[in-house]
């Protein structure tokens, strides 16, 4: 991949997807993006990505084996490390289904599999804009 000498790399995203095929394309997509981004193999490794990273998104498949992505965001909107953080929820399972399921575990985004990219970027984005802190209103003497 190729790199601006300097460059300041943007936001940062952890794509925790046991797929390791789904998990690079992601996180080189992102990258290309202009987006810094982690993988995480597992449930429990993106929770602790996330802990210890502060990402801007985190992006969770839901069905991985030994500790599911529902029960990751859960986890993730118990502590208070995590519970604000922005999630997308991505799976196989169809969008009413798989919508229903990840909203109730806590994730503000649902994505159906096979998600392309572009569809993962633009949600990463409007998620990140709607976070942002609203900017101070001017100065009475401005």
């Amino acid at each position: 991949m190729l790199q601006t000498v300097g460059a300041v790399p943007g936001p940062l995203i952890i794509i925790t997807d046991d797929d390791a095929d789904s998990r690079d394309g992601y996180c080189e997509y992102l990258r290309y993006s202009g987006f810094d981004a982690v993988p995480a193999a597992a449930a429990a490794e993106g929770i602790q990505k996330a802990f210890a990273l502060a990402p801007a998104v985190i992006v969770m498949d839901l069905h991985m084996p030994g500790m599911s992505g529902l029960a990751a965001i859960q986890q993730l909107r118990a502590d208070p490390r995590t519970v604000r953080l922005p999630i997308i929820a991505c799976s196989g399972t169809s969008q009413h289904e798989g919508s229903r399921q990840a909203r109730a575990a806590g994730a503000d985004v649902y994505l159906e599999k096979p998600c392309l990219p572009q569809q993962l970027v633009a949600a990463i984005r409007e998620l990140i804009a709607t976070r942002a802190p609203a900017a101070p209103a001017p100065s009475a003497g401005a």
